[in-house]
């Protein structure tokens, strides 16, 4: 014994070592090195870092209540562990055996740990939400250190007291660590805080493993998931807080360089992009093990058994677990960091291009862009950033040999995208138009010419695609490259040196221990080549929005003043009445959120001095030298012909375009404004009057029974709770125009602007609201506000207390009250001829009135609101819980058969000769081992070619999917999805929102067109690769096969365990995106209106919310990725255990060493295998998604009625155009009051019929039911003998010629707009337009017929008159002619000229007007007069005014009579 305490003294541990001499233990560490670095190290650092967080904790809010038994349990466990260490510091320090030289100061360093925990551990529960991660952190890790002493010391002496008490500190300290991570919910966190997600609240552990998960996993697994059941984003994942950190770097970046944008994102998210930094190097370090234990286990088969055999096995074996489990965390981790980044980044852009929408001017928006920019380029975005990191980690990882050749193709790439973006966009602005004007496309009978239009902008859109996918292609074989080609030329080389040096062959170590790193080496490259193109791409899409937004934001010239005393009348100038005012300089900037003082009588509340406007800074002022004051509390109304700029005076009031020359001052930025085509919100139609306002109910009653609203309410099916759908859709013109009105009026402004919003109400109704609400006693003038009132309306002249008359120059020609304008000779006023003084009667006002009232309404309202939301929550069908496999089908049903039967062919065929060519290689290092270097040519050309042949499968594989399979699915799903828009019946679009269905065309078509081929591939790819591995594993080693067995049972439950809820997740994050679109569109349309009101704030936070609120699903979704990256990474890390752990311990009974190296190179693949199997499992159930998406649009969408069987009608019907009603009548709904009622009547071919009426009464739904936009539920129409129910809708409407209320514009050139049927030739279109007085303005915006139409650059006149050109150019034009208020937002002269054409042009066609302007029609042979959806008379005109007291008589008494006059 003497001689062996000799030979291994015990001094021998008190050396650093590290490994202890063999003789003392085997396999071990000396106790000083593991006192020094497992106990010392880790103690000094935690110190310093609790200093610093118990720091941070003192100066932190309370999150936590204190006390309870949970913080009572951590105590007790905490002090006894205080207690432990403290008896081990005297044991050692009063027994000197065991110990080494630091032994005491490691115990006292571990007391006053235990001290500190105390501490920390208390402030960690009151002022943190989360379990303390530097506790966690600390006792995991030195707990893992702490076994490995306790081995030590019981090595050492196991009967030792020391080694009895740190054994019992390490099982406390289990205890202290459970407690510890044990996150804190209910009760212990307060209440301000347990509405945080589940993120916020868990600890290293919980962030580590993704344990916060589980209960969202568990409840997707359980039920079908909704936006409520998912977490909330954590605080600092928020758009409003991510956006307001960006702003502030943005607003301090000098914006002169293309990289401000990317830099403002970088610094104001730099600690969320550097996150993912740690984990990705510490992948690297865990990959680049694989290949030193590769070489390592297959020396050690070689090798002699040993005393010290079994040890190194063993040590071989926690090698690979270590290695494998710290590469499934690694990769976990940093991909969940990734994404987080990403998530962010997307919060922040979307919210910054809406932003930019509200800041631009409406001059200068380019919708399509701005919608394109929100939704294409941010998901390009997201997808190049996520590997951002990639990329220098491959380069750090495989060199810069061939990041040059793959930048220069990126860029090319970069170029071609934005091409494939531009196409995107044209087509999306396209649809979106024609979506949002569905009723007037329908009537026009343009659903085909459009459906052409868009079908070709889509052939177009995937032409620029495939030339983009051409370079995906060339770069996506060329990433495979060097993992083909480098194993190849470096074994040929070696080969050649060693027969030629006769140096030591390829044997079985060499060989996979070289392949192994050449592997790694290649995918870096191919990772390589794959990263850069998208991230370019990204660098391209984030150059678009940098464009987007550094462009010139809405320039507010207005001046803010007081409300300034009357100005002499022999000057305007303002700078006379403030004293020390520089005429030049700007005037002081009033609070735009600050109500106005009260105003008098007397006062200037807007003053245009010498001001010129223009709706293009190089173009023609569409507004010259205004000289003008506007008084408070007065009725100011604007009047002049068609184009002569009212709209751009109230505009520029308004602030919306910049004065070229002059000034104009306003005494309030607030204004209340009601533009010429009303902008209504697609929600309640009292959502729509209240805005973002207070709900007053007392002003509410009165506002709408002013407007004459509560009539409409009893008629609605849900009265003011009833939606209006996306633009206003459910209501009439009138209805709409109402409802603007009324909201105006409701938000109480000092200066409210409306803009001829009278032109689609019936006379009474539009008296009846003049006169409540803008008359002497209205609801405005007794508020004493500022009206300024653009007007086509003649006879409401008398009412107004200041006239201001423009010409077509845009000049005013006269202004002043009535009295002095009527008498002024060759004056306008005097012209148009008003009678003086007229109101409307009350009787006729409160006939209106009478009809209902709010109260009565609302509680019916309120009823019907019950079932509606209850009909909104019906559970979705279990197919989005369990996934619906026919999905599959429809896409390769779309793709056609016979090409997915040569993408399975490319695949089997691909991977096939991606692996054979590893058992190949085996076969040839057996020969090698037994034989060196014999038949070397014959083994290296095959390999060669089986290399060459993987390659050649890849590329043709690839291109076939890119070139033949997208294009063919792309042009079917989009012609699927635009038939069903174009074949549904309006009801359809009434319910629909606008941004649900472009979502179809926007996101669902690019997640198609772009990630699902890809998706599919890699999928196919992948799926079969890891097969492939799993099987040469298996053939390696056939115990690995019983292990197998259970892995994949274990990889079934967990795939159905997660697919549930993650499939989920996918359905809510394509739906989450829709209300964006909605809220997009609507701030796009009106954001005039917007600015006016001053909601940008409101309307930000509301779009903030629905961003964040689609966030959720997105970074959950994310999030459970990551979960089973980390379950996929532990499993195949198990499989690795066994594998190793066989072939170590069997080495003698296991397969050859060959297979053994395959199955070991391989194992390094198929745990990335797996994990790429997961992510691209997910990207192809999320785009397979949008095929289903599309799929049940089409195929539940519902259709028009078409006839089963009919026979075409002749090629000119209607030649004759005699039309007939039979007891027709018809309703909306099913359940709802009828829209006509037996309506009977008949109309001789040729004859002029006029339909009048007041709101609502019936009139548009007899025009709809003639275009079978509503078919009759009983009764018959019939056109020249033939039923309209036997014809197709489409026939009808391309037979009949139409202009509807609403000005239709299809984007595309002047030309098509015109001519949509391209039927004239370019002269016949010019004159047509010149006839009309329309061709000379066009002029002045464009270049002629080739050039695009700009149909905002034409005044609401002149697009009418445009209109009324494209139906006159409608040839043939056969028997029956329909106007829907043609003439409604012209001025009288134009009128007149309108008339005139009309009645020119159309004298031998039958002729059917809808007309609010009862003069039009005098000349008519009948009118039919139509209330509450009966016909009451319908007769000659002029018979009916003199029958008394015919309907038609008092709707001309009504006010029709000083409208015949003007």
């Amino acid at each position: 014994m003497a001689t062996q305490d000799s030979l291994c003294p015990a001094s021998l541990d008190n050396a650093f070592g590290p490994r202890v001499n063999t003789c003392r233990r085997a396999f071990d560490f000396t106790q000083l090195f593991e006192e020094s670095l497992m106990s010392i190290v880790p103690s000094i650092l935690f110190i310093v870092v609790a200093s610093l967080r118990l720091l941070a904790l003192h100066h932190a809010r309370r999150k936590a209540s204190p006390g309870g038994t949970f913080q009572i349990a951590k105590l007790v466990a905490v002090l006894c562990f205080v207690g432990v260490q403290i008896t081990l510091l005297v044991q050692w320090a009063l027994e000197s055996e065991g110990r080494t030289r630091v032994t005491v100061p490691a115990a006292a360093l571990a007391v006053a740990n235990s001290f500190i925990i105390v501490a920390l551990s208390s402030y960690e529960h009151t002022h943190s939400l989360r379990p303390s991660i530097v506790l966690e952190i600390y006792l995991f890790f030195t707990l893992l250190f702490d076994i490995v002493r306790t081995r030590t010391l019981w090595l050492i002496d196991a009967d030792h007291t020391a080694t009895v008490i740190f054994t019992s500190s390490v099982a406390l300290k289990v205890v202290v660590l459970g407690l510890e991570a044990r996150e804190k919910q209910g009760s212990f966190i307060r209440l301000k805080d347990t509405l945080r997600s589940r993120e916020e609240t868990s600890g290293a552990f919980g962030q580590a493993l993704f344990s916060w998960l589980i209960h969202l996993i568990n409840t997707g697994y359980s039920k079908v998931l909704a936006i409520p059941d998912l977490y909330p984003l954590a605080q600092d994942m928020q758009s409003e807080d991510v956006g307001s950190r960006f702003d502030l770097y943005w607003m301090q970046t000098p914006q002169r360089t293309t990289k401000d944008l990317v830099f403002s994102l970088f610094h104001s998210l730099r600690w969320h992009v550097f996150a993912p930094v740690m984990p990705r190097l510490a992948m690297i370090g865990f990959v680049y093990c694989q290949p030193l234990l590769i070489s390592r286990v297959l020396n050690f088969q070689k090798e002699p058994k040993t005393p010290d055999s079994n040890n190194i096995g063993y040590g071989l074996i926690a090698a690979y677990g270590i290695v494998y489990i710290g590469l499934a965390f690694a990769t976990a981790g940093y991909w969940f960091r990734v994404h987080r980044v990403t998530t962010m980044i997307r919060g922040v852009i979307a919210a910054r291009v809406f932003n930019k929408v509200n800041e631009r001017s409406i001059m200068n928006v380019d919708d399509s862009a701005a919608l394109t920019l929100m939704s294409s380029d941010v998901e390009r975005i997201m997808m190049g950033l996520n590997v951002i990191h990639e990329t220098w980690a491959n380069l750090i990882e495989a060199g810069i040999v061939l990041a040059v050749a793959a930048g220069a193709l990126a860029s090319t790439a970069g170029n071609r995208q934005k091409a494939w973006m531009e196409a995107i966009e044209r087509r999306i602005s396209a649809t979106a138009n024609m979506l949002s004007s569905m009723k007037s496309v329908k009537m026009l009978g343009l659903s085909e010419p459009l459906r052409a239009v868009i079908m070709n902008l889509r052939r177009e859109e995937i032409k620029s695609a495939t030339r983009f996918r051409a370079l995906q292609i060339i770069l996506f074989t060329l990433a495979y490259v060097p993992q083909t080609l480098s194993p190849l030329l470096t074994f040929i080389a070696y080969s050649l040196l060693a027969r030629s040096k006769n140096s030591p062959t390829l044997d079985v170590s060499r060989l996979f221990t070289s392949l192994s790193i050449l592997l790694l080496l290649a995918n870096q490259f191919t990772q390589l080549f794959q990263s850069v193109p998208s991230l370019v791409s990204a660098f391209a899409c984030l150059g678009r929005v940098r464009v987007f937004m550094t462009a010139e934001d809405r320039i507010d010239k207005r001046r803010g003043h007081s409300l300034l005393p009357p100005m002499h009348k022999s000057t305007i100038s303002l700078a006379s009445h403030i004293p020390g005012l520089d005429e030049k300089a700007s005037y002081p900037t009033i609070p735009e959120s600050a109500e106005p003082p009260p105003y008098g009588t007397n006062c200037d509340t807007v003053v245009f001095r010498d001001a010129s406007f223009s709706w293009n800074e190089l173009g023609n002022p569409a507004l010259r030298n205004l000289n003008v004051k506007i008084k408070s509390d007065q009725l100011t109304m604007i009047v002049g012909p068609v184009a002569s700029g009212k709209s751009t005076m109230l505009k520029a009031i308004l602030g919306e375009l910049k004065p070229t020359l002059g000034t104009v001052a306003i005494a309030s930025k607030k204004i209340a404004y009601c533009d010429q085509s009303p902008w209504l919100r697609n929600t309640t139609i009292r959502e729509n009057i209240v805005g973002f306002a207070s709900f007053d109910e007392t002003w509410y009653r009165s506002v709408v029974r002013d407007c004459s609203l509560e009539a409409d309410f009893l008629q609605l099916p849900n009265g003011d709770q009833t939606p209006v759908g996306s633009g206003g859709i459910t209501l009439s013109g009138g209805q709409k125009e109402r409802v603007a009105i009324a909201r105006a009026i409701y938000a109480r402004q000092s200066i409210a602007l409306f803009d001829d919003v009278m032109s689609g109400m019936d006379a009474t109704t539009a008296r009846s609201v003049f006169t409540s609400c803008f008359g002497n006693e209205g609801l405005l003038r007794r508020r004493q506000t500022t009206i300024i009132f653009a007007t086509h309306a003649a006879h409401f002249l008398p009412e107004a207390d200041h006239i201001i008359v423009l010409n077509r120059s845009g000049q005013i020609v006269e202004q002043g009250t009535f009295e002095e304008l009527r008498w002024r000779k060759g004056s306008y006023v005097q012209k148009l001829s008003v009678a003086h003084g007229y109101t409307a009667s009350t009787d006729s006002i409160d006939e209106i009135r009478s009809v209902g009232s709010v109260s009565s309404l609302s509680s019916v309202a309120n009823g019907v609101k019950k079932d509606t939301m209850h009909l909104e929550r019906i559970a979705p069908p279990p197919s989005r819980q369990l996934g619906d496999k026919r999905v599959y089908l429809h896409y390769f049903e779309a793709t056609g058969f016979v090409n997915a039967v040569l993408f399975f062919v490319y695949e089997l065929l691909f991977v096939a000769l991606e692996y054979f060519p590893t058992v190949w290689l085996s076969w040839w290092s057996e020969s090698n081992t037994r034989e060196g270097n014999k038949d070397l040519g014959y083994y290296l050309g095959v390999y060669g070619g089986l290399q060459v042949a993987f390659l050649l499968a890849l590329f043709l594989g690839a291109r076939h999917v890119a070139n033949v399979m997208v294009v063919t699915s792309g042009k079917r799903l989009h012609e699927q999805l635009l038939q069903a828009v174009i074949k549904a019946p309006m009801a359809f679009f009434s319910v629909t929102d606008t941004g649900i269905t472009l979502n179809r065309f926007s996101q669902d078509l690019q997640l198609i067109d772009a990630e699902l081929p890809i998706a599919l591939l890699l999928f196919g790819a992948n799926a079969l690769g890891a097969v492939a591995l799993a099987v040469l594993v298996l053939v390696a080693s056939h115990y690995v096969g019983l292990a197998f067995v259970v892995v994949f049972i274990v990889l079934w439950l967990v795939q159905r365990y997660y697919l549930r809820t993650s499939r989920q997740l996918r359905f809510l994050d394509l739906e989450a995106k829709s209300p964006l679109y909605s809220l997009f569109l609507e701030a796009l349309e009106g954001r005039a209106t917007i600015r006016a009101f001053h909601w940008q704030d409101k309307f930000r936070q509301e779009y903030t919310n629905a961003l964040d609120a689609s966030q959720r699903p997105l970074y959950l979704l994310y999030s459970v990725q990551q979960w089973l990256t980390l379950v996929l990474g532990l499993i195949a890390a198990a499989v690795a255990v066994i594998l190793v752990a066989l072939m170590v311990q069997l080495r003698d009974s296991t397969t050859s060493a060959g297979l053994g190296g395959v199955a070991l190179v391989n194992m390094i693949q198929l745990s990335s295998t797996l994990m790429s199997v997961v992510i691209v499992w997910t990207k192809l159930e999320t785009s397979i998604g949008a095929v289903a998406r599309v799929h049940q649009f089409s195929a539940e969408t519902p259709r028009e009625p078409e006839p089963e069987e009919s026979m075409p009608p002749p090629e000119d019907w209607p030649a004759r155009g005699a039309l007939e009603f039979k007891n027709v009548t018809a309703s909306y709904k099913a359940d709802a009051p009828p829209a006509l009622q037996g309506v009977t009547l008949s109309i001789a071919p040729g004859e002029k019929v006029g339909i009048c009426g007041r709101s609502g009464s019936g009139k548009s739904s007899l025009v709809a039911t003639l275009f079978r936009l509503l078919d009759p539920s009983s009764g018959s129409i019939t056109i020249d003998n033939l039923d309209l129910s036997g014809l197709s809708p489409d026939l009808i409407r391309q037979r009949l010629t139409c202009l509807p209320q609403e000005p239709y514009f299809a984007p595309g050139t002047v030309r098509f707009n015109a001519d949509p049927l391209g039927a004239c030739t370019d002269e016949q279109i010019q004159s047509t337009l010149a006839e009309l007085n329309i061709w000379d303005s066009i002029l002045v915006h464009t270049d002629g017929l080739s050039s695009l139409m700009e149909a905002d650059l034409l005044s609401h006149g002149q697009r009418q008159l445009f209109c009324l050109a494209r139906a006159l150019l409608r040839f043939p034009c056969r028997g029956v002619v329909v106007l829907d208020e043609a003439t409604s937002s012209v001025d009288v002269e134009t009128d007149a000229l309108m008339q005139r054409v009309i009645r020119t042009k159309f004298k031998n066609q039958t002729l059917i007007v809808v007309a609010h302007r009862l003069h039009t029609i005098l000349d008519f042979d009948k009118v039919a007069v139509f209330d509450k959806g009966v016909l009451v008379e319908f007769a000659n005109p002029v018979e009916l005014l003199a029958r008394g007291g015919s309907a038609f008589g008092e709707l001309y008494g009504d006010g029709s009579g000083s409208e015949g006059t003007s």
